[in-house]
């Protein structure tokens, strides 16, 4: 509404001299800026706070961008029931990006063209870079639930998120196929995302050779259509590693089980965060069974706060809340925190707040944000029993 005080102002200068009254009085003068102003800031206060929403909703990869939203939609929608904030409800504006770059830019520049204040999302490590150069200068937040990459750590910018960077998750790993007496390897990691495989590939390996552990392959997805998950699985059966360590999407993870388990593949297999995304369960069925996952979420917290969440999720879509859903409503929840702390609106002074804080309440577990908007969590170990993710005791 800024834009408009200008012309406002010029509009109702002319009106007193209709009335025959001197604009030359100051008084006059200062009682018509003031209403002008009053006028324009009622509006403003009276508008929904936009939040903008950001991930792949469409194609293959699409299922944890649509349960992400709906985790990001239930939090507004609490928040709304609660009052909204400042005295003001909010609104979500969503944006597919297509898991695409370009797309992901454009998304987030019509998103904050549409007046958003702060934006959650993207997902995925591979929309890092382009993310962080949309919004470079531009007044507005953003809190991606899931993006774990290392390479946009330790920078002061406005971008936070949630979730704890991948190296941390990679040495997790290292350590706990150590722990299991499993000294060869092999890894199958998404070339597609590689912001986010690859730096915790190296991660790994780096810890894993540490502990006198040793890789024997290392096998890259590309096109994921059936021959390279036919190829994968048979080179995988041939090394014969103690274990194998998937870094890839939770479908990607289930197609090739799927095919390791033709093979009658029995070695135990480990996975990244991101394997337990999505459609694991749904698609790979008995063919998952035992795979073990590190993980900061599947920890037993029944807040009040969470019994609400589940029980709304539920209601709403027939289904029960996983983790990106979960990340998402408590990348919500921060900015709302912020925004109450702060009192306004204004991305920088959210930001600021939030850094302020520093602890938060999750909804399943507690977590820290560091001064560069990076999430610190604790690492834990969960498996797939009778199609449930059961937590692994250390």
């Amino acid at each position: 509404m800024k834009w408009g005080v200008r012309v406002y102002y010029i509009e109702m200068c002319k009106i007193p001299n209709y009335l025959g009254v001197n604009m030359n009085n100051a008084i006059v003068k200062i009682v018509l800026v003031l209403s002008i102003l009053s006028v324009i800031l009622s509006c403003s206060e009276t508008e929904p706070i936009k939040i903008g929403y950001v991930a792949t909703l469409t194609g293959r990869t699409s299922d944890s961008g649509v349960k992400a939203r709906k985790g990001a939609k239930l939090a507004i929608t609490i928040l709304n029931e609660q009052g909204g904030l400042l005295g003001r409800k909010l609104e979500l504006i969503v944006r597919d990006n297509e898991n695409d770059d370009l797309r992901n830019s454009r998304a987030i520049s019509e998103l904050i063209a549409d007046g958003v204040i702060a934006i959650i999302g993207p997902l995925r490590s591979n929309m890092a870079r382009s993310s962080l150069a949309a919004i470079a200068g531009k007044d507005v937040l953003m809190i991606s639930p899931t993006i774990s990459t290392d390479s946009v750590k330790n920078i002061d910018d406005n971008f936070l998120r949630v979730i704890p960077v991948a190296s941390n998750q990679a040495i997790s790993l290292a350590k706990k196929i150590i722990e299991d007496g499993y000294k060869t390897v092999s890894v199958v990691l998404d070339s597609s995302n590689k912001a986010y495989t690859e730096p915790l590939y190296e991660a790994f390996k780096q810890e894993y050779i540490r502990h006198q552990g040793m890789v024997k392959f290392v096998g890259r997805l590309s096109k994921k259509d059936e021959s390279e998950f036919v190829s994968l699985a048979r080179k995988v059966t041939d090394e014969n590693a103690d274990a194998l360590v998937l870094i890839t999407s939770g479908i990607d993870a289930a197609f090739l089980c799927q095919q390791l388990n033709k093979h009658q593949y029995k070695t135990n297999i480990y996975g990244s965060y991101w394997v337990k995304s999505g459609s694991l369960i749904e698609e790979g069925g008995r063919s998952v069974e035992g795979i073990i996952i590190v993980t900061s979420y599947e920890r037993e917290k029944k807040s009040s706060d969470f019994l609400n969440f589940q029980e709304k999720y539920q209601e709403t879509y027939k289904d029960n809340p996983q983790y990106l859903a979960i990340y998402a409503y408590d990348s919500v929840k921060m900015l709302a925190v912020g925004i109450k702390e702060a009192g306004n609106v204004n991305p920088d002074t959210i930001k600021n707040k939030i850094l302020d804080i520093g602890q938060f309440e999750g909804l399943k577990d507690d977590f820290e944000i560091n001064k560069y908007g990076d999430a610190i969590r604790n690492d834990m170990f969960v498996t797939i029993n009778d199609g449930s993710f059961i937590r692994v005791e250390n």
